[in-house]
């Protein structure tokens, strides 16, 4: 059984994922732990109900710039 995430865990896993890192490299800074460990621990303890209600608006399409791709569709046009 592994060790606990501490707070410290916590801010790291939030600061680099801040920063758009992969899962992969961001199990780089936790030795022990998997990608796939460090990613359900940011989703089901970390993530915010606001991070994920956008997610479910907006899918997962980022912009160049890291801003959401907003898709909306009027009547009688294409997305924009």
């Amino acid at each position: 059984r592994r060790a606990r995430y501490t707070s410290a865990d916590d801010a790291m896993i939030l600061q680099l994922k801040g920063q758009r890192l992969s899962w992969s490299a961001i199990a780089e800074q936790f030795p022990g732990r998997s990608a796939e460990a460090i990613q359900v621990r940011y989703q089901t303890n970390l993530k915010t109900a606001e991070e994920w209600e956008v997610e479910k608006i907006c899918g997962k399409d980022r912009r160049e710039d890291g801003g959401w791709k907003l898709l909306v569709k009027w009547k009688g046009e294409e997305e924009i």
